[in-house]
């Protein structure tokens, strides 16, 4: 393999005043170190971009979860049984597998066990969604693109005989960049109030944690999105990773700017009509 950096470390090594040194892949880790020394990035732009530029190599094999140690319920197991199971997991998409306990059948998103606690009739095979294959040696970074482009969070990888030999979530890949984060699923418990502050006349700041539903009844919105019930999930969901402060995502008629924060999950957010769409009431 080359030791010249590929077109989209290029571009960032470049923003860098590096790629005019000729850096390879062999020293650029000393030019980082050499840049914090004189002053011109600080020690968590170093790591993330070490992560980024060493995440170009990765394939999903390299940090996907081993199927040994998948989470998983049989579309034939006691549903009780299986809720306390999803439940303990803390995961909010589960892989069902077929009565075989091989074949993975479908994927269960927690929120949507809801339903068939409501009504207990209701069979759990119609409430799975598709199953989305990757092979072992697709490139992490390519896989993120794709869970953006199709607005998916999970995928099972499969190895050259097409047999499962694991799992991979949007989460995985965005904390092999960034490090560990939340679950866009933490919200804030129910006794605790969520804050909204406006600024003035369609201008608001609101808490990242709060739901969509609560956010489409304050707002009069009709935000619908089946992977994330949060409007921090609906903000990550739409520019596909964890946005810098002061990023501006536009979603439909509103604008959303993200507001600084600590960690690896989203704080505050503003919130006001997006004046290119040319609706400022």
């Amino acid at each position: 393999m080359s030791d010249d950096p590929s077109p989209s470390r290029k571009s960032w090594l470049s923003r860098l005043g590096l790629e005019r040194k000729n850096v390879t892949l062999n020293n650029w880790n000393t030019e980082l170190t050499l840049l914090q020394k004189e002053g011109k990035i600080d020690s968590e732009a170093v790591s993330m971009i070490r992560s980024v530029l060493s995440s170009q190599t990765l394939t999903v094999r390299d940090i996907m979860v081993p199927r040994a140690h998948m989470i998983s319920v049989a579309i034939d197991d006691d549903f009780d049984e299986s809720l306390q199971k999803i439940i303990q997991s803390g995961h909010s998409r589960i892989p069902v597998l077929a009565e075989d306990h091989e074949e993975v059948q479908g994927i269960l998103l927690t929120k949507d066990l809801l339903h068939k606690m409501r009504d207990p009739s209701i069979d759990v095979a119609t409430l799975l969604r598709p199953v989305e294959y990757v092979p072992e040696g697709k490139y992490v970074i390519a896989q993120l693109n794709e869970f953006r482009a199709k607005h998916s969070h999970m995928a099972l990888v499969v190895d050259e005989y097409g047999a499962v030999s694991g799992l991979v979530t949007i989460e995985d890949i965005i904390e092999q960049i960034v490090g560990e984060i939340d679950d866009e699923h933490d919200f804030i418990p129910a006794d605790e109030e969520i804050e909204v502050e406006q600024v003035d006349e369609n201008h608001y700041i609101v808490d990242a944690k709060m739901s969509l539903e609560e956010f489409n009844e304050r707002f009069g919105t009709h935000f619908v999105k089946d992977e994330v019930e949060t409007i921090s999930g609906l903000v990550m969901t739409q520019v596909g990773f964890l946005p810098n402060a002061h990023s501006e995502v536009v979603i439909d008629e509103l604008k959303f700017k993200v507001l600084p924060y600590d960690g690896k999950m989203l704080d505050k957010l503003e919130v006001e009509p997006n004046k290119q769409s040319g609706n400022d009431s």
